[in-house]
């Protein structure tokens, strides 16, 4: 199976989101994939909790934060461990998983007792995905949001550079987003 090519990945501040000259509009240089299908989803969800349990497998507890996030087989992994060797394991271990294509690590190291802030914060993903679906220039079911302590994590497929810059500047423009990483392939 071919692997995508990452298109982009960056750490942005919301100073740097701001609207100089990014190149053509989004309406002239978006190509979005069609939307994903309710199997699709599903298969992405099946996934997404085969990688978490084989990761929590390893040692409950220390993995307690640890979550999945998948997108056709791209599996996000965030959540927080104390150990650089965990992190290690986390990513090998979500790699093993049948029907898992790429893994993306971005999960913190930190001590214990700051673990609660590394849980993800499903009423702000429900709120930025809304946010997206909202604007007609976002194919939103194109993207997968995790927000973990202010930072969006975004997983996805774009048509060019301009629609990922109108992403990020959608999703930047929410006052408790702190920045955004994205980890955007091209269809």
């Amino acid at each position: 199976m071919r692997r995508p090519i990452v298109l982009l990945l960056a750490v942005v501040t919301l100073s740097g989101c701001g609207t100089a000259d990014q190149g053509p509009s989004v309406s002239q240089a978006a190509h979005p994939a069609p939307e994903r299908t309710v199997s699709e989803r599903e298969r992405d969800d099946a996934l997404a909790s085969a990688v978490t349990g084989r990761i929590r497998g390893l040692d409950g507890r220390a993995y307690r934060t640890v979550t999945a996030t998948v997108l056709a087989g791209r599996v996000l992994l965030t959540g927080a461990v104390v150990k650089p060797e965990q992190r290690r394991n986390a990513e090998q271990a979500a790699a093993q998983v049948p029907g898992v294509v790429d893994v993306r690590d971005e999960i913190q190291l930190v001590e214990e007792r700051f673990f609660d802030r590394y849980l993800p914060d499903p009423g702000s993903e429900t709120a930025l995905s809304a946010r997206l679906a909202a604007d007609p220039a976002i194919a939103a079911s194109d993207y997968e949001i995790r927000v973990v302590d202010g930072v969006v994590y975004l997983l996805g497929s774009a048509g060019s550079p301009a629609a990922v810059e109108h992403v990020k500047e959608v999703l930047a423009a929410e006052p408790s987003v702190k920045w955004v990483v994205v980890a955007v392939t091209r269809p």
